[in-house]
């Protein structure tokens, strides 16, 4: 059973039966689109394709703090009073490894292990397990309202 995430606990990442919170359900995306048909003074008819206008990006800039440890994570930043207008920028989609956050890990059999902390079997790195906290502000255009979104 999924459970939505209320708050964060380190410990939940020491638990190898919670392997996702706050996910939806595998699904296909489409991109829905309308046609026009127009009639000009000549009688001559013509027909145009546009695409939907119910999509909303959020690709671009988002506030973003790197924490070293899941432990260093800054408690509540997801809720929606809570200020991080002073944290850096970065650029979703993106990678927090190649915008100067941590190192990246490029590997094609075994993820590299740094030696930087004994771990033990079934436990999680608790001194040096980078963690990417980001944040988004956006409004709805009224338009939307009521509508589906994607």
């Amino acid at each position: 059973m999924k459970e939505k995430i209320t708050e964060f606990s380190p410990e939940i990442i020491k638990d190898p039966l919670i392997f996702e919170q706050n996910r939806l359900s595998a699904h296909a995306e489409f991109e829905t689109f309308c046609k026009k048909l127009t009639v000009n003074p000549f009688g001559n008819e013509t027909e145009q394709t546009f695409a939907s206008n119910r999509i909303l990006s959020l690709d671009g800039v988002w506030k973003f703090a790197y924490a070293e440890n899941p432990a260093s994570v800054v408690p509540d930043f997801w809720e929606r009073d809570f200020d991080c207008q002073e944290w850096n920028d970065i650029k979703v989609p993106g990678h927090m490894q190649l915008q100067g956050y941590d190192i990246p890990h490029y590997t094609n059999c075994a993820y590299p292990w740094d030696g930087k902390e004994a771990v033990e079997l079934g436990a999680a790195p608790e001194k040096f397990n980078p963690v990417g906290e980001y944040v988004k502000y956006f409004e709805i255009p009224e338009e939307y309202i009521g509508q589906t979104l994607r």
